[in-house]
C-alpha cells in the first residue's frame, strides 16, 4: 500500500481522503511553541505539508467548488505542485524552522509553457479523469484556457502567480504578504510585471495593497453548468484578473549645482563645444588655482587684462613683428 511519502501516493489518493494520522499536521496547532517563521524556497520534502496547507486555505474557494462540485482534496494540490515546481522551480513557502510547519505557499509560473510542463499537465489531467470523471476535468481545462487567453492579452511577459494560499490558522498575520514579496522581487529583478487570477473577490484589497490592480472580471460559468452538472445561477462565481506593472526603481536625485561643481574641479572638468577653448586658456591663467570652481576661473580670465592681451596675441588679433635673436 502506498504511503504519502511515495511518488505513487497521488495515484491512490481518493477524493476527500484526509491526511493519514501519526504525523504532525501542517495546519494543526503544534505541541511545540513556534520558534521562528521565515520564508524559504519550496523543496520536494514539503510536498505533503504544502498540499495540506493549500487544502485548508482554499477549502471554501467558490471557483474550485463550482468547477468540481466539491471542496479541494490534498491529492489535487500534490499533483499540481509536482507539475508546477518540477517545470518552473518558482515556489516559496513560509515555514516554521522548529517544527517544519508550512503556513503559506506561493507558486509561480514562467510566461511560456515548456514541453515538460505540458507533459506533466497531461499526466495531471489523466489523474483527474480517474478521480472526478471526464466532464469535470474538461470543465477545469475550459476555465484554465479562458484565463490563459486573458493572460496572453494583458501580460504576455509577466510572471504568473498560479496558486497562493495561507492556512486559516495563520491568516491576517502578514505571513502571506511576506511570501508574495519574494516572487514580486523576482519579477522586478527581471523587469517584468506580475499577473494573477483571483477566485475569491474578498481578497482583492489584499493584493491591491501589494501593487496589483484589477484589469478584468471573468465569469467562466455564466450561462453554463457548474461542477455538479446543474445549471449555474446568474453569472456564477467571478474570476478577477489582476496585474502588477513593473516599476523601475527611481535614481537618486542629484542637485544641479552639485553636479556642475563636481565637473568644475581640476582633473575632472568636462569641456563642451562652446567653452572648450576658454577653459583651456583659463587653466593657463595664473588667476586660477587648483581646486577653484570653473565659474571663478572664468571670472579671473575675463578681468585680467594681461591674460586678454596674451590670448589676443595667440589668436593673431594683435600682430607684432618678432625680434631676431642676437
Amino acid at each position: 500500500m502506498c504511503d504519502e511519502s511515495s511518488w505513487l501516493w497521488p495515484l491512490t489518493a481518493k477524493v476527500g481522503m484526509p491526511i493519514k494520522t501519526g504525523r504532525v499536521s501542517p495546519t494543526s496547532p503544534s505541541s511545540v511553541e513556534p520558534v521562528s517563521w521565515s520564508p524559504r524556497p519550496y523543496s520536494r520534502a514539503d510536498a505533503r505539508r504544502v498540499a495540506a496547507c493549500l487544502t485548508d486555505a482554499l477549502s471554501a474557494d467558490p471557483l474550485f467548488i463550482a468547477t468540481f462540485g466539491m471542496a479541494p482534496w490534498p491529492g489535487f494540490f500534490k499533483w499540481m505542485n509536482w507539475k508546477l515546481f518540477e517545470s518552473f522551480g518558482m515556489a516559496d513557502v513560509m515555514a516554521n524552522s522548529a517544527t517544519g510547519e508550512i503556513a503559506s505557499v506561493a507558486i509561480w509560473m514562467e510566461p511560456r509553457m515548456s514541453f515538460g510542463a505540458s507533459l506533466r499537465g497531461l499526466f495531471m489531467m489523466l489523474y483527474l479523469v480517474c478521480c472526478v470523471g471526464f466532464r469535470r476535468t474538461f470543465r477545469l481545462a475550459k476555465v484554465m484556457g479562458t484565463v490563459e487567453s486573458k493572460r496572453c492579452k494583458y501580460a504576455p511577459t509577466a510572471l504568473h502567480l498560479h496558486t497562493m494560499g495561507t492556512a486559516s490558522a495563520h491568516q491576517g498575520k502578514g505571513i502571506g504578504s511576506d511570501v508574495l514579496k519574494i516572487g514580486i522581487a523576482r519579477a522586478d529583478a527581471r523587469g517584468v510585471p506580475c499577473f494573477l487570477e483571483l477566485s475569491n473577490p474578498r481578497n482583492v484589497p489584499f493584493f491591491e495593497m501589494l501593487g496589483f490592480r484589477v484589469v478584468e472580471q471573468v465569469y467562466p460559468f455564466e450561462g453554463g453548468t457548474i461542477g455538479d452538472g446543474s445549471a449555474g445561477v446568474g453569472q456564477g462565481p467571478v474570476c478577477t484578473l489582476m496585474l502588477r506593472p513593473f516599476e523601475k526603481a527611481e535614481e537618486p536625485f542629484v542637485p544641479e549645482e552639485e553636479e556642475e561643481g563636481a565637473e568644475a574641479y581640476a582633473g575632472g572638468a568636462r569641456l563642451t563645444q562652446g567653452d572648450g577653448l576658454m577653459m583651456a586658456k583659463a587653466r593657463r591663467s595664473p588667476g586660477r588655482q587648483a581646486g577653484r570652481p570653473r565659474t571663478q576661473a572664468f571670472a579671473d580670465h575675463h578681468h585680467d587684462p594681461f591674460v586678454r592681451q596674451e590670448d589676443d596675441e595667440e589668436e593673431g588679433a594683435l600682430k607684432k613683428p618678432a625680434l631676431a635673436e642676437v
